[in-house]
């Protein structure tokens, strides 16, 4: 339930999922301290759920192509 409408349902969605995915995983924090650690993380997730939204975009594009050929 992704809706693009200047990204802002995208950025809630993003804080939501980074939050329950540092509280599922459960990783101690390194050496670098728990402020890094789970910044570290959250751009992870983010990077994934941005690629993920990327692809589907692209399957969109690459399904209306030959429509509008």
């Amino acid at each position: 339930m992704v809706q693009l409408n200047g990204g802002v349902t995208l950025r809630s969605n993003i804080e939501t999922t980074s939050q329950k995915g540092c509280k599922a995983q459960g990783i101690p924090p390194g050496p670098e301290g728990p402020y890094d650690n789970n910044n570290n993380r959250r751009l992870v997730t983010i990077r994934r759920l941005q690629n993920g939204v990327f692809r589907e975009q692209q399957k969109t594009l690459t399904n209306r192509s030959p429509v509008s050929r």
